[in-house]
């Protein structure tokens, strides 16, 4: 019964339905009451008495202000009269069906059947809410109809129903949900809403719509009834940049889905959550990412750059850069120019340029960089039971400006003042310069100006900031220039602009200066104390020698006397009152007449100078071997000495020195110190124009292989009479060459060689080698002062190299090798090294190394210290063989036999050549007569030492050798002269001897039996064996006893055999 009254009220509803789309379009909402002032429509409760009102309201087709805290208010159906009052006059009636009468508690039943069914539920206030997570759908509108159709009471309650739109709001706002433009496959929460799949809005005209009321459903297609709300509060504003930097300026679904969460995240503070889109289209990382970098640029909006609102002044044709520490920058532009200057953005720097034509005073104002398009008012759409949405725009982007100040062109003067007086100097020009001229800007035409009447020049435009130079280069008399007294010619400065500036140069009268300069004819430097220019009295008169006198005035030390500066121009006479020491009273009355002469010379000065001619005197210098003169001696040489010439107090004497010293000959060293460097072929130092006075010469370092002159070769110049103008002087430096001593002792080897002596009468030679200048010097053994046998002395010795050899040895006796002496000089240590060497040898016997400052302090002559010679006896040669066969002294014949000899030579001359003659000799039956050389060879060799030895091996054929045969080495030893010093000749000689091993063999007689055996050759221990004869059974005793005695005689033999084996080894 129930089922089928369901069944009909469904029937009603799909009626009302169908007419309600019909009168009033897609459009659909819902309302718990409708109340009006003349008509209410009242639903009943069973539960309840009370009644839900809600307030109609009118929809506009007007868009209204909506303030931060404004909320959009729920639409309810308007009454009839009301409808009448709003509708248009051809207006057409409309019908209404009735819809059946049902209970309330039937009704609420069916509509919550419905909103299950369709994954939706209703709020207090009469707003959907989504419960199976879709905002989106396409029949929404249906199911609101059927809900409105179902709560009505009566036909009135349906005709008004369908009158006035089925409580759906009266706004002619439309948000538009295209189908086709959606995220299908993304499930997210927002607002702890979670729902499956997305969709874009739009606006009826276009522009890009967020949804902001999450959970709240939308149809697909176009949604109407909207009231449209222009907001501007800071949210939108900033919701706005989140749609211009999120969507407009980057367009794609992805980036529309990620602005509607960041504006509910701005607007609402609601977070969104991405779980998952299985077509990968979004994501929550995508999202983070797109939200960092979109609210980076979002916060640009509210950062104006560092420089904002600030004043600069420019200069004509000056640019200035201004840059932005804050990077914001790039999203300005300029948006007017009323100081008409050139500007260009270049990243974070503003340039300002000041043109020719900019205003003095302006500014530029530089405005937010938004897109034409997207300037226009936010707008909130709000519906009492759909979804609410936004859609950005900005219409007053932030702004700010630059006050410019452009400082243009200026002018100067120049002024000419008496520096004393402060009157007016006319006539006075000076020289433009320009300077620090602002760019695009050029300087004035004006080089040179002059001075009026007034002593001021024409005023001169010029760019602001223009640096002027004005330089004084002509005054009219009797001015003097600046730069005459001391003072600066020039006068500047910058101009400024809107002003005049005045450049002031103030300048003076010549005036009268008489200095007085005394000297002598070489200046005034004196030469001695003898000498004064200090003292001189001068006495300055007016007019001539008898005026009135002005100025009195002494010369100082230097010979300098001087007036003061302010002597008014006229003629003056200087006279000497009073000469100074050393000086005659020469000086004659000078006129001096101080007259203007130019714009620079302030004072005329006459130098009155007295002279008189200083006696000079000359020296010269030779250098000499204090024992050849001008020869050197041994290696050493002139070469490298030097002098300098010193004052009496020591302190050398300079060629700069006042009386200016003049060369004449010799090598002079460079430097101002008056010195000279001898050599063997120029050994002479002169100087002239020496001033009186006490000199000296001394050498200040030595050559090589002399003692240093530490003697002060002194001389003195000194005046003889008024008409010797030169005083000749001469000096001599002795030089002592360096010398050594060789001495000691010769002595002699006992032939035991236990003993030695010294031996007299032995010559010994020293010669000089390596180009030493000298003769050979022979000395003998002697017996010295303190009576040692063979003493000899080589004394005073010239600095060289030599050779010291004996020159004949004692009867059987070696004479000794010679011995090198050598002397070399170590320029940069100083010092001198001598070496005595065996010739022949590296390692030297003696080293002896003595400082220059030795010799130069102490004795030119060096003692070597004693040499001890000694002379060995005369050994010969000595040859010992051994002569073996693989280190025996038998061999067994064979083809190849390995002849050996070790030859042994002793008393060798080390280091002398000699001549080893060998030979092989065969000797039979010890016939020493008849012995043949069978091998023989030579060698030639440089004995290493004392005692050598020489291996001799060879291979001779000894197969035919008997015992009667032996093998014989002989040796003979010749020196490098050919002469036979030693041989090893006799054949007798055993270890010479080698001989073959001849193995014997036994025979045995041979066993007769009763039948006759004759031997055909000798027969041996095996033949004997083997021939012995087989005999019948009846011999067998015989047999074997045979046989015993064979065996024996072999055992003896072996034994014997073995023995004599052993004993020859």
């Amino acid at each position: 019964m129930k089922s089928k009254k369901t069944l009909k009220i469904a029937n009603w509803l799909m009626v009302l339905l169908t007419l309600g789309q019909v009168l009033i379009g897609s459009s659909a909402s819902f309302a718990e009451e409708i109340t009006s002032d003349s008509t209410s429509i009242v639903q009943k409760d069973t539960s309840s008495e009370e009644q839900k009102q809600v307030e109609s309201t009118q929809g506009s087709s007007t868009v209204t202000k909506e303030t931060e805290s404004e909320k959009p208010e729920n639409f309810a159906i308007e009454d009839e009269n009301s409808k009448s009052e709003n509708a248009n006059a051809n207006d057409s009636p409309k019908q209404v069906n009735q819809i059946p009468v049902l209970k309330n508690e039937d009704i609420q039943t069916e509509i919550d059947n419905l909103l299950s069914e369709n994954g939706l539920s209703i709020d207090e206030a009469g707003k959907f809410h989504i419960t199976n997570e879709s905002s989106y759908r396409d029949n929404l509108f249906e199911v609101m109809q059927k809900i409105d159709a179902l709560r009505q009471q009566s036909k009135e309650q349906a005709r008004a129903v369908l009158s006035y739109g089925l409580l759906l709001g009266r706004g002619n706002g439309v948000v538009v949900v295209p189908a086709n433009e959606n995220l299908s496959a993304v499930r997210f929460t927002r607002n702890n809403v979670t729902e499956y799949g997305w969709f874009g809005k739009k606006t009826a005209d276009g522009r890009e719509a967020y949804c902001i009321e999450p959970g709240v459903p939308l149809n697909t297609g176009n949604n109407a009834g909207y009231v449209i709300s222009e907001t501007n509060s800071d949210r939108a504003v900033k919701a706005s940049l989140v749609d211009y930097y999120g969507h407009y300026k980057q367009p794609s679904l992805a980036n529309k889905f990620y602005t509607e969460s960041l504006i509910n995240e701005v607007m609402n503070g609601y977070t969104t959550t991405i779980h998952s889109d299985i077509n990968g289209q979004v994501s929550q990382a995508g999202y983070e990412a797109f939200k960092k970098d979109v609210m980076k640029k979002v916060n640009t909006f509210y950062t104006k750059p560092s420089f904002a609102n600030s004043s600069i002044t420019l200069k004509a044709g000056e640019s200035k850069t201004l840059t932005d520490s804050k990077d914001v920058l790039s999203y300005y532009q300029v948006s007017d120019n009323k100081a008409n200057v050139g500007y260009k953005i270049e990243n974070n720097k503003l340039i300002l340029t000041a043109k020719n034509d900019s205003k003095e005073n302006g500014n530029i104002i530089l405005k937010y960089v938004i897109d034409k398009n997207f300037q226009r008012p936010a707008l909130v759409y709000n519906s009492p039971f759909l979804q609410n949405v936004f859609s950005g725009g900005t219409k007053d982007p932030v702004s700010f400006e630059i006050k410019v100040d452009v400082l243009k062109n200026g002018k100067f003067q120049i002024k000419k003042i008496d520096k004393e007086t402060g009157k007016a100097v006319p006539g006075t020009k000076f020289k433009l310069e320009y300077s620090n001229l602002p760019a695009g800007t050029t300087a004035p035409k004006e080089t040179e100006v002059t001075t009026d009447k007034n002593g001021v020049t024409p005023k001169i435009e010029a760019p602001h900031g223009t640096h002027v130079k004005a330089t004084e280069i002509f005054v009219s008399a009797p001015y003097v220039l600046g730069s005459a007294i001391g003072d600066s010619d020039v006068v500047e400065g910058d101009v400024v602009a809107n002003k005049t500036i005045t450049l002031t140069q103030r300048n003076q009268q010549a005036k009268g200066q008489i200095i007085i300069e005394k000297s002598g004819v070489s200046g005034k430097d004196m030469w001695n104390d003898n000498y004064s220019l200090e003292g001189n009295v001068f006495e300055i008169h007016e007019n001539d020698a008898k005026g009135k006198v002005v100025a009195t005035v002494k010369t100082d030390k230097n010979g300098h006397a001087e007036t003061n500066k302010e002597l008014p121009l006229g003629t003056y006479v200087v006279t000497e009152k009073t000469a100074s020491n050393g000086f005659a009273n020469t000086f004659k009355p000078v006129e001096v007449e101080i007259k203007y002469a130019n714009q620079s010379t302030a004072v005329i000065v006459k130098n009155i100078e007295g002279t008189n001619q200083e006696v000079t005197g000359s020296t010269v210098l030779t250098k000499v071997d204090a024992e050849t003169g001008s020869e050197t001696q041994g290696q050493a040489t002139f070469n490298g000495a030097q002098y300098g010439l010193f004052h009496e107090d020591g302190t050398p004497v300079k060629w700069s020195e006042a009386f200016k010293p003049e060369y004449v000959e010799g090598n002079k060293l460079e430097g101002d110190e008056i010195a000279f460097k001898m050599t063997d072929k120029l050994q002479k130092a002169s100087v002239k124009h020496l001033a009186l006075g006490k000199y000296y010469w001394k050498e200040t370092k030595a050559p090589e292989g002399y003692q240093i002159d530490n003697t002060k070769r002194e001389f003195e110049i000194t005046y003889k009479d008024q008409d010797t103008k030169v005083i000749a002087t001469k000096s001599t430096s002795k030089e002592n060459v360096v010398k050594f001593t060789l001495d000691g002792f010769k002595y002699v080897e006992s032939k035991t060689g236990s003993t030695k002596s010294g031996y007299n009468g032995i010559e010994f030679k020293l010669t000089p080698i390596n180009d030493t200048k000298g003769e050979a010097i022979t000395t003998k053994t002697i017996t010295n002062e303190d009576g040692y046998d063979g003493y000899f002395a080589f004394e005073g010795i010239p600095y060289g190299d030599y050779e010291l050899e004996e020159v004949k040895a004692p009867e059987g006796y070696q004479i000794i090798k010679p011995l090198t002496i050598t002397s070399d000089f170590d320029a940069e240590k100083r010092e001198y090294t001598f070496t005595v060497t065996e010739k022949g040898q590296k390692e030297p016997l003696k080293v002896l190394t003595v400082s220059e400052e030795e010799i130069n302090n102490g004795s030119n002559v060096i003692q070597l210290s004693k040499l001890f010679i000694t002379n060995n006896l005369v050994k010969v040669p000595t040859i010992r063989t051994l002569a073996t066969v693989d280190g025996e002294k038998t061999f067994t014949p064979a083809k190849d036999t390995p002849m050996h000899d070790d030859i042994f030579l002793g008393n060798l001359i080390k280091d002398d050549k000699y001549n080893l003659k060998i030979k092989l000799w065969r000797i039979q039956n010890g016939n020493y007569e008849k012995a043949q050389v069978i091998f023989e060879t030579d060698k030639d060799f440089i004995a290493q030492a004392e005692n050598e030895k020489e291996v001799i091996d060879t291979l001779v054929d000894t197969s035919k050798d008997d015992e009667n045969t032996s093998y014989v080495w002989t040796e003979e030893l010749f020196d490098k002269t050919g002469a036979k010093v030693a041989e090893h000749n006799d054949l007798s000689n055993k270890d010479q001897t080698v001989t073959p091993k001849i193995e014997k063999k036994e025979t045995m007689k041979p066993v007769v039996s009763n039948k006759t055996n004759t031997p055909t050759s000798k027969p041996t221990q095996l033949a004997a064996k083997t021939s012995i004869p087989q005999t019948s059974g009846e011999l067998n005793g015989a047999m074997v006893f045979v046989v015993f005695a064979v065996v024996m005689v072999i055992t003896v033999g072996t034994f014997v055999y073995m023995k004599k084996q052993g004993t020859n080894k």
